[in-house]
Protein backbone atom coordinates (compact mmCIF):
# COMPACT_ATOMS: atom_id res chain seq x y z
CA UNK A 1 0.00 0.00 0.00
CA UNK A 2 1.21 3.51 -0.77
CA UNK A 3 1.07 6.29 1.83
CA UNK A 4 -0.75 8.48 -0.71
CA UNK A 5 -3.63 5.98 -0.70
CA UNK A 6 -4.29 6.43 3.03
CA UNK A 7 -6.32 9.08 4.80
CA UNK A 8 -5.61 8.95 8.53
CA UNK A 9 -8.15 10.60 10.85
CA UNK A 10 -7.84 11.23 14.57
CA UNK A 11 -11.17 11.54 16.34
CA UNK A 12 -10.87 13.98 19.23
CA UNK A 13 -13.07 14.86 22.17
CA UNK A 14 -11.24 16.65 24.97
CA UNK A 15 -7.91 14.90 24.48
CA UNK A 16 -6.22 17.64 22.47
CA UNK A 17 -2.68 16.99 23.72
CA UNK A 18 -2.74 13.35 22.64
CA UNK A 19 -4.56 14.19 19.40
CA UNK A 20 -1.79 16.63 18.57
CA UNK A 21 0.88 14.04 19.49
CA UNK A 22 -0.73 11.45 17.21
CA UNK A 23 -1.04 14.03 14.44
CA UNK A 24 2.60 15.11 14.67
CA UNK A 25 3.77 11.48 14.65
CA UNK A 26 1.62 10.39 11.69
CA UNK A 27 1.53 13.53 9.51
CA UNK A 28 5.01 13.06 8.02
CA UNK A 29 3.84 9.77 6.50
CA UNK A 30 0.10 10.13 5.75
CA UNK A 31 -2.51 12.69 4.88
CA UNK A 32 -3.75 13.28 8.40
CA UNK A 33 -6.59 15.27 9.98
CA UNK A 34 -8.00 15.73 13.45
CA UNK A 35 -11.78 15.62 13.56
CA UNK A 36 -12.86 17.39 16.74
CA UNK A 37 -16.37 16.85 18.10
CA UNK A 38 -17.05 20.07 19.96
CA UNK A 39 -14.40 19.56 22.61
CA UNK A 40 -14.06 23.33 22.96
CA UNK A 41 -10.32 23.23 22.32
CA UNK A 42 -9.31 25.84 19.74
CA UNK A 43 -7.41 27.27 17.90
CA UNK A 44 -6.10 24.61 15.56
CA UNK A 45 -2.53 23.66 16.57
CA UNK A 46 -2.07 21.64 13.39
CA UNK A 47 -1.92 24.22 10.62
CA UNK A 48 -5.49 23.92 9.39
CA UNK A 49 -5.72 20.13 9.52
CA UNK A 50 -8.31 20.13 12.31
CA UNK A 51 -11.99 19.96 11.42
CA UNK A 52 -14.35 21.28 14.10
CA UNK A 53 -17.79 19.70 14.21
CA UNK A 54 -20.66 20.07 16.65
CA UNK A 55 -20.94 17.20 19.13
CA UNK A 56 -21.87 14.57 16.56
CA UNK A 57 -20.44 11.63 18.50
CA UNK A 58 -18.35 8.93 16.84
CA UNK A 59 -20.93 8.16 14.16
CA UNK A 60 -20.86 11.77 12.96
CA UNK A 61 -17.07 11.87 12.99
CA UNK A 62 -16.96 8.59 11.05
CA UNK A 63 -19.43 9.96 8.49
CA UNK A 64 -17.28 13.07 8.04
CA UNK A 65 -14.10 10.99 7.68
CA UNK A 66 -15.73 8.75 5.07
CA UNK A 67 -16.87 11.85 3.17
CA UNK A 68 -13.30 13.22 3.26
CA UNK A 69 -11.89 9.91 2.01
CA UNK A 70 -14.48 9.75 -0.77
CA UNK A 71 -13.85 13.34 -1.91
CA UNK A 72 -10.08 12.80 -1.84
CA UNK A 73 -10.35 9.46 -3.68
CA UNK A 74 -8.52 7.63 -0.89
CA UNK A 75 -9.05 3.87 -1.14
CA UNK A 76 -8.10 3.46 2.54
CA UNK A 77 -9.29 5.26 5.64
CA UNK A 78 -7.67 4.62 9.01
CA UNK A 79 -8.73 6.31 12.19
CA UNK A 80 -7.75 6.38 15.82
CA UNK A 81 -9.48 7.98 18.79
CA UNK A 82 -7.48 10.59 20.68
CA UNK A 83 -7.85 8.77 23.99
CA UNK A 84 -5.77 5.85 22.67
CA UNK A 85 -2.24 6.10 24.03
CA UNK A 86 0.55 4.82 21.80
CA UNK A 87 4.29 5.33 22.04
CA UNK A 88 6.38 6.71 19.22
CA UNK A 89 7.77 3.20 18.69
CA UNK A 90 4.30 1.64 18.45
CA UNK A 91 3.17 4.30 15.97
CA UNK A 92 6.23 3.68 13.80
CA UNK A 93 5.46 -0.04 13.88
CA UNK A 94 1.87 0.73 12.83
CA UNK A 95 3.20 2.93 10.00
CA UNK A 96 5.48 0.12 8.82
CA UNK A 97 2.62 -2.38 8.84
CA UNK A 98 0.33 -0.05 6.91
CA UNK A 99 2.98 0.61 4.27
CA UNK A 100 4.16 -2.98 3.87
CA UNK A 101 1.01 -5.10 4.03
CA UNK A 102 -1.74 -5.50 1.46
CA UNK A 103 -5.19 -4.73 2.80
CA UNK A 104 -6.95 -5.31 -0.48
CA UNK A 105 -10.37 -6.77 0.14
CA UNK A 106 -10.33 -5.91 3.86
CA UNK A 107 -13.43 -4.07 5.05
CA UNK A 108 -12.29 -3.55 8.61
CA UNK A 109 -8.92 -4.22 10.18
CA UNK A 110 -8.25 -4.21 13.89
CA UNK A 111 -4.95 -5.39 15.36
Amino acid sequence: MQASEILFCIFNYREAANAEFLYRELRPFFECHIIDADSGEKPDPCGGDTVYLPNVFYSGMMHYAITMADKGHYPYLFFICSDVLMSHEALMQLKDILLSESFEGVGAYCP
